[in-house]
């Protein structure tokens, strides 16, 4: 027998990983991954592929919800990816204007670029405009 029931996404026992997830996203984060889900699955999910999909999917999870990677989703980090880098970057060189970065940031850079890769490609960037104010 196949019994089908709705329940919200704060209300679903979730086990193993998927309740890991489950349990370091707040009540915000919840109704926003539930409402994507709706959308995502119109059809709605299984309990094990709703759990699964909390086990498995969490980079996916944590982009949808706007965090950076999944490690600042389980550290409860809000920044954003773009905030993440716009921050380490302002550190790195704090004489640079903030929005020369922040443009550096929307158009050069995407959300799986690593620190060191930001940082190493900022410098080129930043050199590659020299080179262009001295032409």
């Amino acid at each position: 027998m196949i019994v089908h029931c709705e329940l919200s996404l704060e209300n679903f026992e979730a086990w193993s990983g998927g309740k890991d997830t489950k349990d370091c996203l707040s009540h915000s984060d919840l109704e926003t991954l539930e409402q994507h889900l709706t959308e995502l699955y119109p059809d709605g999910m299984t309990d094990s592929e709703l759990n699964d999909f909390l086990w498995f999917e969490r980079d996916m999870i944590a982009d949808l919800l706007g965090y950076r990677n999944a490690d600042a989703m389980f550290d409860g980090d809000s920044n954003s990816w773009e905030e993440h880098y716009n921050e380490l970057l302002q550190e790195e060189f704090p004489s640079e204007d903030e929005d020369m970065i922040a443009e550096f940031v929307s158009e050069e850079i995407s959300d799986n670029t690593s620190d060191t890769d930001v940082v190493n490609d900022f410098k080129k960037w930043r050199e590659e405009l020299e080179e262009e104010d001295e032409d």
